[in-house]
């Protein structure tokens, strides 16, 4: 497996399987690397709407705590994508539970924002 210089710019270390999915999505990879662009989210930023999509498909929003829309799940289903966006802004970005792009390791107050949020 090669590594294009787009996915060397975004790698720290990631998994065989996450780097083969990248490497077929680039247009997912270059919309992370134009986010990682961006930097972490401020510390003591508090993001009013909180999405979750699985797959690209938007599966729950909140807005200032308030449940706007949840989706069921089909009993089993694992996304290969899941995106957390703050106000529109992608926060963090797995690929089947691995971390791709994490925007919210310097916000001091994420677990009381997502406390917020009911599971």
């Amino acid at each position: 497996m090669t590594l294009n210089q787009p996915l060397m710019t975004l790698t720290r270390t990631f998994s065989a399987h996450a780097i083969a999915l990248l490497d077929r999505e680039p247009e997912i990879l270059q919309y992370l690397i134009e986010v990682q662009d961006k930097g972490s989210f401020p510390k003591e930023y508090q993001p009013r709407r909180i999405d979750y999509l699985f797959d690209d498909i938007l599966f729950a929003s909140f807005v200032n705590g308030v449940n706007r829309l949840n989706s069921d799940c089909p009993s089993g289903y694992q996304p290969q994508f899941m995106e957390i966006r703050f106000d529109g802004e992608l926060a963090l970005f797995t690929i089947q539970g691995e971390v791709i792009l994490d925007r919210v390791q310097q916000m001091a107050n994420l677990s009381e924002i997502l406390g917020q949020v009911p599971q």
